[in-house]
């Protein structure tokens, strides 16, 4: 199967978009003046990217900045309203959900897409690696060097450097221990 890549006519339309990025089509981009990618990002088919500046009667000031040599798989969905960071060398396996804003659903009688959203700073650390189906929630900070498991569900919340996240909700279930240099339950 070929792939086709996104034909950037103006790259000034970016935030930054660095040298080397590939980002394949098909593809949906909004917002692309708060979107920021630096050398070398890659971006396989049926991505979703969402720098929501104007939602619901509210304006906000979203940012995504993606860090060197990180890459996605297919399928990705990525949606913000204010701070959304990747680190560099972060690799994203296909069907990964990332946001930094969810729907609130609290006014009973009333259609979720209505209600107000709440919005949380999202981080993910250099060399994460996130795996198939995985879904980031608002309010996550991820440090360097964590292993997202397949289909995990991640919730707001700090992750140390070096921790590995499964199950839904996510829990830690491993940490690297520098001073043994050992991973341990």
């Amino acid at each position: 199967m070929s792939v086709t890549f996104f034909e950037i006519k103006n790259k000034r339309s970016f935030g930054e978009l660095g040298r080397n990025c590939m980002i394949s089509k098909p593809l949906i981009i909004s917002g692309k003046r708060h979107i920021f990618l630096r050398d070398g990002v890659n971006i396989l088919p049926n991505a979703r990217i969402e720098a929501i500046s104007y939602y619901n009667g509210v304006s906000y000031e979203p940012k995504i900045e993606i860090g060197e040599r990180t890459s996605f798989g297919q399928n990705l969905h990525m949606i913000c309203c204010k701070e959304l960071t990747i680190g560099k060398d972060v690799t994203f396996s296909a069907n990964v959900y990332i946001s930094d804003v969810a729907h609130e659903y609290r006014n009973i009688g009333e259609n979720v897409l209505m209600q107000p959203v709440l919005v949380k700073p999202t981080h993910i650390g250099d060399n994460c690696f996130i795996g198939y189906g995985a879904c980031i929630h608002p309010g996550v900070t991820l440090g360097k060097q964590c292993i997202v498991g397949s289909n995990a569900v991640v919730l707001a919340g700090d992750y140390p450097d070096y921790s590995v996240l499964a199950g839904v909700p996510a829990k830690t279930v491993k940490r690297y221990d520098v001073k043994s240099g050992e991973w341990k339950k």
